[in-house]
Parts: C-alpha cells; sequence; structure tokens
C-alpha cells in the first residue's frame, strides 16, 4: 500500500518495535519496508543487534520516543514496524584502529582555503560556524532551490584566510532532501556556484558519538582531507561520558580537537589543526558494498577521461554513493555516454542479490560495528540530568497537549502584546516621515504618490516588522532550547491525517500573525511535497491583517450581540481557516501531489539553554528578509495600486459643485479600479456583492485591511481605517439601484467567509514565487483560494437569501 498517509509496505515474520510498551525494549534483528526507510533507520543507528527501548508514546497514539545508541527520537508507528525483534547471531565485532592516512600537502598559496563544515542536525554545526566566522558571514540561496547558503571568513595562522561553508544537516552521504543533496553536491564540487572543498570539517556530537560517527566513516572513505570538530564536550562532560579526543583521533586517522563553541574552548587549537587535515587510504570497514562501490567510481572516473574531463577520486567516490544508493545519474550528465556506468551498477547490484546481501545494511552494519568497538561496545550510559525530566510533564499523556496548547497560546499572545507598542510606534514614524516630506512637495501627483503610493506601502510593510520579529525570537527560542521537536511528537499524528509533516504545524502557527514567516518556516519539511502543501494552506491560518475586516463587519453587523458571542464568531472565524487549511491539504495530498508520506524520523534533542548570537542572527536574516525581498514587492505593487485608483483623472467639468468627499468617489469610480470594480461585478454578484465592494476587494490586494479604507472611499467617508462608526453609519445606509439595502447581516457573513478563505495578500505571492521558484503554484494558490470563496461565499448568498 502506498498512499499519501499510507502505511508501508512490509514483509514480517516476527514481533516487531511497533508492539513494545513504554518501558520496554528489544533488540533489532532484521529491517523491512521500503529501501529509503530502511537506510534512513540503520543511519539513526537502529541495525539488527541493537537495543532500542520504546520510551513513550506520543498523546494520540503515534509517534513513538525510541531510545537507541544513547540519544531518543521519535518514530512513526510505521516505522517501527519495519524494525523486527528478536536474538540473532551478530558477527564478531570488529577491531579498532587499522585506519591508514597520510598528511596532506598544503593547498596553493595566495587564496582563501576553502573549508566544508559538514555534520548532523543538533550537532553543533551553526553555533561552531558562528564561533569560527563571527560577522564575517553572509546567507544567500543556492541557485534554482530555496537552500539556505551560508558562508563565512575566518582568520588562520600565519596570517591566512578561510572561506568557511556551511552545509546543510546531513545524516549520511546517500542524499534524501534537496538540501542533504546540495550538501552532497557541494562536497563532491559538483556545483559551478561553489568551490570544491580543500577540506572537510566534520562536527560530530561528543554527547551521541555513535550515530554521528556515522558520517565521518563515510566521508573518511572519500580520501578528501578530513579534521573533527567534537562538539558538545560541556554536555558530555555534564552527561558523565568520557571524551578521549586523543585515543579517538589516533583510530580515526585524522585531527580530533574537542571545542566549546559557545565559550570559545579548543577554537584556536581547531584553527591550527585546519591547516594540516590528514586523507585516509585504507579503512577497516570494508566489505563488498564498499569494494563494489570503489569499483564503480572508478568506471566513474575512466568515463570522465574518455569524455575529456578530470574529475577526483573523491568526487568520484561520492557520485559512485548516488548512482548505487538511489539510482541518481545526475552527478554523471556531462560525462558523454553513461551506459558503462549503468552496465557497472547493474553487475554490483547483480552480484548483491547472488550472495543474498542487502546493500542497505551490509555497509551501515559494518560501520556501526566498527564505531561500537572504538566506543568499547554500547554507547555509554548519560547520566539522567533534572531538565530531561521536563519531557515528563511536557510529553504526558495528558499534560502534555495542554502543556503544548498553553505554550502556543502564549507565543501567539505574546506576539501580539509585545509587537504592539512597536508597531504603534513604527507606524507613528511613517506617518511623521510621510507627512515632514509631503509639505515640501508640491500638490499634485507627485505629492498624491508619496503620501498615497510610496508611505502607504512601506508603512504597510515596515509596520509589521515588530510582529515579525518578535515571530523569529520566540520560534527561534523554542526551537534552540529542544523545544519545537516536541512539538512536532505531540501533533505529527494529526498533521499526518491530512498528509502533512509533524513539523508543518510551525509554519501554520507562525501565519496566524502573518503568512510569510510562516511560508518561509516550511523550509525546514524535508519532503518537497509536504513542504508544498504546507505554503500552499499556509494563508488560510487568520493573519492579523484580517483582524480590522472581523473587527467591522462583526461590529456593524452583529453589535447587538454580546461580547462573548462576538468573540465566538472571532474564535470561529479563526477555526474556519484551521479546517479549510486540513480539507484542502487532504485533497491536494491524494491528488496533485499525491505521494507516500515521508519519514517522520527526527531527533529529540536535550534541552539547551538558546544560543543569544544564533537568536540574533535567525531574527535578523528572517526580517531582512521580509524587508527587502517581499517589502520591495509590495511596495511596487502599491505604487500600481494607487496609479490604478487614481488615474485616469476625473473631467474637471465633473468636479464643479462636488464636496470633497463626492469628488473623491466620484474620482474612484472613475479610475481604473472603479473600472475594475464595475468589470468584476458579474463575477461578484452572485454573492450579493456589487461593485462598490468590488472595489473594495480590488484594494484588499495591497493588503487585507485596505479593504476598510476603501470602503470609506467609496462609501464618501474618507480613508480613515481607524474611526469606523461613520462608515458603519454609511454601510448601512448603502442602497443596491432597486432601493434594497446593500449591507444585511447574510452579506457581511458572506464577506467574513471570503476574507478567511481568499488569497488576498500581493506580498504573500511574492514570498510563494521566491520559495516555489516561479510562478506555477502561486497562480495555482492564487486561482483555488479565491475559487474556494467564491463557491463557499455563493452557496451561502443564494441558500439564505431564499430563506
Amino acid at each position: 500500500m502506498s498512499s499519501a498517509v499510507g502505511a508501508y509496505p512490509v514483509s514480517q515474520s516476527g514481533p516487531t518495535l511497533d508492539g513494545v510498551r513504554p518501558g520496554g525494549s528489544g533488540r533489532i534483528a532484521r529491517l523491512t519496508g521500503p529501501v529509503a526507510i530502511r537506510r534512513r533507520l540503520a543511519e539513526m543507528g537502529l541495525v539488527p543487534g541493537v537495543l532500542a527501548t520504546v520510551h513513550r508514546v506520543a498523546p494520540l497514539g503515534d509517534p513513538l520516543e525510541v531510545g537507541v545508541r544513547g540519544y531518543r527520537l521519535s518514530l512513526r508507528r510505521d516505522q517501527a514496524r519495519c524494525l523486527e525483534l528478536g536474538e540473532i547471531t551478530v558477527p564478531p565485532a570488529l577491531q579498532p584502529g587499522g585506519v591508514v592516512s597520510a598528511a596532506v600537502p598544503p593547498a596553493a598559496a595566495g587564496r582563501d582555503l576553502v573549508i566544508a563544515l559538514a555534520g548532523n542536525p543538533n550537532a553543533g554545526k551553526t553555533t561552531l560556524f558562528n564561533a569560527i566566522t563571527g560577522l564575517n558571514q553572509h546567507v544567500a540561496n543556492y541557485p534554482g532551490v530555496t537552500v539556505d547558503r551560508k558562508e563565512g571568513r575566518a582568520p588562520l595562522s600565519g596570517g591566512r584566510h578561510a572561506r568557511i561553508i556551511d552545509l546543510p544537516g546531513i545524516y549520511s552521504l546517500i542524499p534524501s532532501s534537496p538540501d542533504e543533496r546540495i550538501a552532497v553536491e557541494v562536497l563532491a564540487g559538483l556545483r559551478t556556484d561553489t568551490p570544491a572543498p580543500d577540506t572537510v570539517l566534520v562536527v560530530a556530537d561528543a554527547a551521541n558519538l555513535a550515530r554521528n560517527l556515522l558520517l565521518v566513516t563515510q566521508l573518511l572513505d572519500t580520501g578528501l582531507p578530513v579534521v573533527v570538530a567534537l562538539t558538545m564536550v560541556d554536555e558530555a562532560r555534564t552527561r558523565g561520558i568520557p571524551v578521549d579526543a586523543e585515543s579517538l583521533e589516533r583510530s580515526l586517522g585524522v585531527p580530533v580537537v574537542p571545542v566549546v563553541a559557545s565559550t570559545g574552548e579548543g577554537l584556536l587549537r581547531l584553527r591550527s589543526a585546519l591547516e594540516a587535515p590528514r586523507a585516509v587510504s585504507q579503512v577497516p570497514w570494508r566489505g563488498p558494498v564498499l569494494d563494489d562501490h570503489d569499483r564503480v567510481a572508478e568506471a566513474v572516473q575512466r568515463q570522465a577521461r574518455s569524455a575529456g574531463r578530470e574529475i577526483t577520486p573523491a568526487s568520484a567516490k561520492l557520485i559512485a554513493w548516488g548512482l548505487l544508493g538511489e539510482g541518481d545519474f545526475t552527478g554523471v550528465l556531462g560525462l558523454g555516454a553513461i551506459e558503462p556506468l549503468i552496465v557497472a551498477v547493474a553487475q554490483a547490484r547483480k552480484g548483491w542479490e547472488a550472495r543474498a546481501i542487502d546493500p542497505v545494511l551490509d555497509d551501515i552494519a559494518r560501520r556501526y560495528a566498527w564505531i561500537d568497538a572504538l566506543l568499547g561496545g554500547a554507547a555509554p550510559a548519560a547520566k539522567r540530568l533534572a531538565r530531561d525530566r521536563v519531557d515528563d510533564l511536557l510529553l504526558h499523556r495528558l499534560a502534555g497537549p495542554v502543556a503544548f496548547g498553553l505554550v502556543m497560546w502564549g507565543l501567539f499572545v505574546a506576539i501580539f502584546t509585545l509587537a504592539a507598542p512597536l508597531m504603534d510606534a513604527a507606524e507613528g514614524a511613517v506617518l511623521w516621515l510621510g507627512a515632514m516630506v509631503a509639505e515640501l512637495l508640491p500638490a499634485g501627483l507627485l505629492h498624491d504618490l508619496w503620501a498615497d503610493g510610496i508611505v502607504a506601502g512601506v508603512g504597510g510593510v515596515i509596520i509589521f516588522v515588530p510582529q515579525i520579529a518578535f515571530m523569529f525570537i520566540l520560534l527561534a527560542v523554542l526551537d534552540e532550547s529542544g523545544y519545537l521537536a516536541r512539538g512536532a511528537f505531540l501533533l505529527d499524528r494529526v498533521l499526518g491525517k491530512v498528509g502533512l509533516h509533524g513539523r508543518s504545524f510551525v509554519p501554520l502557527l507562525s501565519s496566524h500573525a502573518c503568512a510569510i514567516p510562516g511560508i518561509m518556516a516550511a523550509r525546514t519539511i524535508p519532503d518537497a511535497r509536504e513542504r508544498l502543501a504546507t505554503m500552499l494552506v499556509a494563508p488560510f491560518m487568520s493573519c492579523s491583517a484580517r483582524l480590522p475586516v472581523y473587527g467591522l463587519l462583526i461590529g456593524v453587523f452583529f453589535g447587538h450581540l454580546a461580547a462573548w458571542q462576538q468573540g465566538t464568531i472571532m474564535a470561529g472565524l479563526y477555526l474556519g481557516g484551521i479546517v479549510a487549511a486540513g480539507a484542502v491539504a487532504w485533497a491536494l495530498r491524494r491528488t496533485a501531489l499525491k505521494g507516500p508520506s515521508s519519514s517522520f524520523l527526527i531527533e529529540l534533542p536535550p534541552y539547551r539553554l538558546p544560543s543569544l548570537g544564533e537568536v540574533a542572527r535567525v531574527t535578523g536574516r528572517g526580517v531582512r528578509a521580509f524587508v527587502v525581498r517581499a517589502g520591495t514587492i509590495i511596495l511596487a505593487l502599491s505604487v500600481l495600486l494607487w496609479a490604478a485608483m487614481t488615474f485616469p483623472r476625473l473631467p474637471e467639468e465633473r468636479v464643479a459643485g462636488l464636496d470633497e468627499q463626492h469628488v473623491a468617489q466620484a474620482a474612484l469610480q472613475h479610475s481604473l479600479a472603479g473600472r475594475a470594480g464595475k468589470l468584476i461585478e458579474p463575477v461578484i454578484a452572485p454573492l450579493g456583492m456589487d461593485w462598490q465592494i468590488g472595489i473594495g476587494l480590488v484594494g484588499a490586494f495591497a493588503a487585507r485591511e485596505v479593504f476598510v479604507s476603501t470602503l470609506g472611499v467609496v462609501h464618501g467617508v474618507g480613508g480613515d481605517d481607524e474611526d469606523t462608526a461613520p462608515l458603519a453609519q454609511r454601510m448601512q445606509e448603502a442602497k443596491r439601484p432597486d432601493g434594497t439595502p446593500l449591507w444585511t447581516p447574510l452579506l457581511a457573513v458572506v464577506a467574513l467567509v471570503w476574507f478567511v478563505l481568499a488569497m488576498q495578500c500581493l506580498s504573500t505571492v511574492a514570498v510563494m514565487v521566491r520559495e516555489t521558484g516561479g510562478w506555477k503554484w502561486p497562480l495555482i494558490q492564487l486561482a483555488g483560494m479565491n475559487g474556494l470563496a467564491w463557491i463557499v461565499g455563493f452557496a451561502i448568498w443564494q441558500v439564505g437569501s431564499r430563506l
């Protein structure tokens, strides 16, 4: 069975980890299921012979919290069913040592050393990158993808400098997501936008060495010059885990430097080690899979020479892993005919089948056997700290969801309450600057462009910067502390039912303040379909820009109700957006974005104090992206909208005898926007709306709250979106051509539903274009959400008007 949220096909003959009760353990005997799932399970250390403990089950019954090799991870039941339990005969352990390495000749003088920083997620890689580079770093995107490209420059000894490339976190050299693929391509020197690294600085969490050393062994195989940085040394000491860097250096054959990036411990020694890396030429974990891999790598090099290209042995080996692991031939597309490589891969797989070798487990199990021997058997028992017991409350069957709800509610409230004074100050500063400059400009188009186009457009962006900043600050604190991984653990089953990933809850939560940071936060979702589905439904969350519209319509047409009843209507609007998002995600994952549910297999890192420096960097990058990328686009579009509401100008003969309010109303009807309102009237008439409301809908595309001020102009009460009393009266007095009231409670309901479901935010569209790499999905999102809003509004108006 393979569906958007279906189970993995498994062939089992014994008990599985899925059947182990909390507190129980079982020894892994066999891995079943799809190759990609088996590989990721094995990479995380779940190989035959290892003991796995089920610590707890999520409150909704899925996923499981599993302990293995001294750390904990979240494992879905579908994945746990791929782990058969039983007693097996474990092959004799490999002896530690046996690695042969040699010093690497110094890189050519006159240029910066290129150092690739690699490592597992949650291993302290980013903290080390920040400590080495300081403020001398920048973030961009790899061309064609939305994966962050972080680079920095760091001084080395002797006056030389290094160019540090912080790669996305990876568990192995066989990629399973776009960011992992980018990391492998950089290591292999396959990207034209990034130079091949001279040295690989690989970080390994000293408190979780067994799993981290798997990637280290794979990098040693490539023959690339390597230096190992042991991070989290302070954490290991606190937990009573011995750290013997010298012994590890002798066994690995490359420099191993313990560091504490937050305090600077070991950084000077690390800088020196980066100028004296070593490359490995012989390893003791060799087996039939690695032997065949090297033969395929040699075939890659021969094919490159025949095509007139020369690639390094390290690049050939990294390409070979892609060929054997996923059948990925993109790394050899420029090498002419690839038939010899196809034959080499087929021969290797045929040999494995003839000898009943599991290519996924044979190589990884051999590496872990060597790692276990190196570490003296099983991972050392870590001391349980007081902060570890927090999970007994935060992941408790009953208290966990309550605590999560309180944390998220506190986050939501804090964003509004903490940002409100700063938002008011930002708005005041924009208005002050706008008025000051406006006084210097002569009356006319230039004055109007500045006041109504530029100031209104930029102000509409700047006013939300404090809110965006607090959103990034609080989310970064939760992420750095380790709590967001727990939130994904708690909500995975709910989101999985509609085809979303456990990590989708963070983007959806963020979207209640503004869809822009929510869409940007979806980058952390590894599966492309689930990531895109999350971005497509994020704008259904009721953002702060909808509040003025909700407040106006509820206050005008339902103001006679008690306050708690009006509040219930408001809550219903928020809930309606959430339900719509779930329904659309469910439909997308079974149609256009159909595909198997990705593995929700994430580490549950220990709780840590957030790094203030990293929180500041994350916030700065997020705010900068919001202002520069979204702000410039919304500014341009706001100016265009001003032009549409200004031109063509009202003829002078039509101005005579009209007061200022009626002139503004007539000018708007005569403008392109007014004509657009007339043009779309046949489309919105079945929803009970006329051209006047149509102008408001057109204006709302700049920002939803503009609907209020646009209605003020349409109904001849000015554009003040703060004082809605005159507007409320005019709305109640507005008539249709036949003399019947234009605005009624039923039309207010239709308008409310429209603003819940419709996509009316140009800055969100702009960010979607950037995050998806084109216009296809943003246009589908725009048409789909507005189409859904029209259908639901049509049904409400047609049924309600007949009752």
